[in-house]
């Protein structure tokens, strides 16, 4: 598995923001997207810019990923996080 495949199935494991760098007609540019799925041709995501629409883009045109501003990265923190916010899902709702 490369660098850029690891960083994608984190995004879409954790549903945390990656940075991208893509390079397309538009050029070379960075941007913060959060991956909703994968395969070998292509990835779907949604930009920090506009979380409402899904995009699609071609893997052939990413050239590097990294982790967002602001996330280490730390898998088993964000596995911690996911256990809280599941069992706040599954509490029984108080009155």
């Amino acid at each position: 598995m490369s660098t850029l495949q690891r960083f994608l199935a984190y995004s879409l494991r954790h549903q945390r923001p990656i940075k991208i760098i893509v390079m397309d007609q538009a050029g070379t540019r960075s941007m913060n997207v959060t991956v909703q799925a994968y395969d070998d041709h292509s990835i779907s995501y949604l930009s920090a810019k506009n979380k409402k629409i899904p995009r699609n883009i071609a893997l052939d045109d990413l050239l590097a990923a990294t982790y967002a501003r602001g996330d280490e990265g730390d898998s088993l923190k964000n596995e911690e996080i996911e256990r809280n916010d599941d069992r706040k899902d599954k509490s029984p709702v108080q009155r």
